[in-house]
C-alpha cells in the first residue's frame, strides 16, 4: 500500500496560492513615436503642397535640353518652376513641357504671359544666352497679364527686348517680303524704340513684319502712325552737289522699319494692331484722301515712285495706276498740308524730260523720274478727281498747225528748219512747215503754221525774231548753249518767236508775209499783248 500512499500524498499535497495579474487597458507608449513621426511627415507633405504653385504645360515645336525633375523656370533670375515632365503629342508634331510652378510665382500663369527655351545664340546684336553652354538650356518667362490659364505655346525665340517688358507688337502687312531680319531696328525719327521680332507669311501667303516697341514709348503709336522701309543708303541731288547717305552699320546689315505720324492726330494702337507697311518715307508722308487724275497716257508714271510737286517741292506720291476707258487713271495722295491742292480747278500736268527747239526742259526727272506738277485752283470745294495735261505730241501739233492760218516769214539767210517751234512768250503756239527760197533767190521763205486756237495773236504789226541755240535747267545747273552751227535735232536746233506791241493792230490775214529778224530787240520781249491777258 506503499505505492497507494506515494500516490494520495501527490494528490493532496500542498495548493499553489499564486494569483493572475490583468493587464492594463489603454494605448501603449510605445506607438508615441510613430504616430508623431507620421503626423510631422503629414505636415511637411501638405506645408509642400501649399507651397506649390499650379502645373501649366508649354507647347514647342522642339524642346531640346528639357529634362524632367532638372530643368528650371527662370523669372526675373530666380527659379519659379520646376519642369516635371517632357513628352509629344499624339500627332508627334510638337513637345509639351509641363512645369510645376512655386506658389510665390503662380502670378505666371496668366493669358499673355510668353515662355521661351534659352539656348546659346549668336546674332549681330551681340551673343546671348551664353551660360546655357555650361549649365545647360532653361526655360524663362515674361510675365503676361489677363485671366488665369494653365495651357502656353511657348516663342520660337528668346525676346529682343528686356525679359522684364512687355513691348507692344504691331503687325505690318505689305505686298512683298521686305530685307529684314530678326533684330532689325524699328526707328521713330531716327531714334531706336523697338525692334524686329519675325518676318513671314499668313495662311493666305501675304508678307508680314511682326515688329516689338519698347512699353515706354507706347504714346508714339497711334492709329495714324505710318511705318516704311528704311533704304542702306540714299543718294540726294540739290544745291550743294551730290550727297550719299550711309546708315549705320546694323541698318545696312539688317535693315530698319521706321515710323512716324507727320503730325497728323490719331488714337493710341492697341496691342496686336495691323497696319501697312510702305516702301519709302515719300510714301508714307503721303497720308491725305486719294484723288483721282486722269491721263491721255501714263508714259514714265510709276506707283509708289511718281511723285506730286508744288513749286518744285515734293508735296505727294502716286500710289495706283489703272486703265479707264482708254485713259490712264491716277490714284494720290497728298502730303498733310497740301489740301488746297484738292480744290476745284487745281491743274495736274505730267512733267518729263524734254529736249526741244524751244529749249531743253524737265532734266531733273532723268534723275527723279517724271513728276506731276500741281497748280491750286480757285475753287471753293474740295474735289477727289481731275483731269490731268500731257506734254503735246509734236505729231499732233503739226496737224493742228497745218489746220491753222498760215503765214510767210522772209529772212536773207536761216538755220531754222522745217519742224521747229514757233513760239509765242514761251508756249508753243505753232510750228515751221516749210523752208524755201524765194522766187529771185535772194531770200528763205518759211512757212509757218499757227494752231487754230492762237490765230488771233498774229497781228498786223506782230514781230517775228530767231530764238537759236538750247535753253533750259537741271537741277542746280543752268544750261545755256547757242551754236552758229544747225543742231543735229529737228528744225535745225532753233525756234521761232514772235510778240506783239501793247497797241495791237488788225488781226493778220492768211498769207501774210513778214519780215524775220535773226535777234530781237530787248523792249520785244517785255510787250504784253491784250489779247493774251
Amino acid at each position: 500500500m506503499a505505492g497507494g500512499t506515494s500516490l494520495s500524498g501527490s494528490v493532496n499535497g500542498p495548493k499553489d496560492h499564486g494569483q493572475v495579474v490583468r493587464g492594463r487597458s489603454g494605448i501603449s507608449w510605445a506607438w508615441l513615436f510613430p504616430i508623431v513621426a507620421l503626423a510631422g511627415a503629414a505636415w511637411m507633405y501638405f506645408d509642400y503642397l501649399d507651397s506649390l504653385g499650379p502645373e501649366i504645360e508649354i507647347r514647342f515645336t522642339d524642346a531640346p535640353g528639357m529634362e524632367e525633375g532638372k530643368t528650371p523656370l527662370v523669372f526675373r533670375g530666380i527659379v519659379a518652376g520646376t519642369v516635371t515632365k517632357v513628352h509629344l503629342n499624339q500627332e508627334l508634331d510638337e513637345a509639351i513641357v509641363a512645369v510645376r510652378l512655386e506658389k510665390f510665382a503662380a502670378g505666371l500663369a496668366v493669358e499673355t504671359t510668353d515662355f521661351w527655351i534659352e539656348q546659346p545664340e549668336f546674332t549681330l546684336q551681340g551673343a546671348s544666352g551664353l551660360t546655357s553652354l555650361i549649365e545647360g538650356n532653361s526655360l524663362h518667362a515674361r510675365k503676361g497679364a489677363g485671366k488665369r490659364r494653365l495651357h502656353f505655346t511657348g516663342l520660337a525665340n528668346s525676346p529682343l527686348l528686356s525679359d522684364n517688358e512687355n513691348g507692344i507688337r504691331i503687325r505690318l502687312v505689305s505686298e512683298q517680303s521686305q530685307p529684314l531680319m530678326r533684330g532689325a531696328l524699328v526707328l521713330y525719327r531716327g531714334v531706336q524704340v523697338g525692334r524686329v521680332r519675325e518676318q513671314s507669311l499668313t495662311p493666305e501667303g501675304q508678307p508680314y513684319i511682326d515688329v516689338e516697341v519698347e512699353p515706354g514709348k507706347r504714346a508714339l503709336l497711334k492709329n495714324s502712325s505710318r511705318f516704311w522701309t528704311v533704304p542702306a543708303s540714299s543718294v540726294t541731288m540739290g544745291p550743294g552737289g551730290i550727297r550719299v547717305d550711309l546708315t549705320s552699320l546694323d541698318t545696312l546689315l539688317q535693315g530698319a522699319v521706321a515710323f512716324d505720324d507727320f503730325g497728323v492726330s490719331g488714337a493710341l494702337l492697341t496691342d496686336g494692331a495691323t497696319l501697312p507697311l510702305l516702301e519709302s518715307e515719300a510714301l508714307a508722308k503721303a497720308a491725305g484722301p486719294p484723288i483721282s487724275i486722269t491721263f491721255q497716257n501714263g508714259r514714265g508714271l510709276r506707283a509708289g515712285q511718281t511723285r506730286l510737286t508744288y513749286l518744285g517741292i515734293p508735296v505727294g506720291m502716286v500710289t495706283e495706276l489703272k486703265t479707264v476707258d482708254g485713259k490712264v487713271q491716277v490714284v494720290a495722295r497728298l502730303n498733310p498740308g497740301f489740301d488746297f491742292l484738292r480744290l476745284a480747278g487745281s491743274g495736274f500736268t505730267l512733267v518729263e524730260p524734254e529736249i526741244s527747239l524751244k529749249g531743253v526742259s524737265g532734266l531733273e526727272t532723268i534723275i527723279t523720274g517724271v513728276v506731276i506738277d500741281c497748280e491750286p485752283g480757285r475753287g471753293t470745294s474740295l474735289k477727289t478727281s481731275f483731269v490731268g495735261r500731257v506734254p503735246k505730241d509734236p505729231n499732233l501739233v503739226v496737224e493742228q498747225s497745218e489746220a491753222g492760218r498760215k503765214f510767210r516769214l522772209l529772212s536773207r539767210g536761216t538755220t531754222t528748219g522745217e519742224g521747229a517751234p514757233v513760239l509765242y512768250r514761251d508756249l508753243q503756239v505753232g510750228v515751221v512747215l516749210e523752208k524755201k527760197l524765194t522766187k529771185d533767190g535772194k531770200s528763205l521763205e518759211l512757212i509757218v503754221g499757227i494752231e487754230s486756237e492762237y490765230m488771233h495773236l498774229v497781228r498786223q504789226n506782230s514781230v517775228f525774231w530767231e530764238e537759236r541755240g538750247l535753253r533750259g535747267s537741271i537741277g542746280f545747273l543752268n544750261i545755256n548753249l547757242r551754236s552758229a552751227m544747225p543742231l543735229p535735232v529737228e528744225g535745225g536746233g532753233g525756234s521761232i518767236a514772235f510778240g506783239t506791241p501793247d497797241q495791237t493792230g488788225p488781226a493778220a490775214a492768211t498769207n501774210a508775209t513778214f519780215t524775220l529778224y535773226d535777234k530781237p530787240q530787248r523792249e520785244w520781249r517785255k510787250w504784253k499783248d491784250p489779247a493774251f491777258r
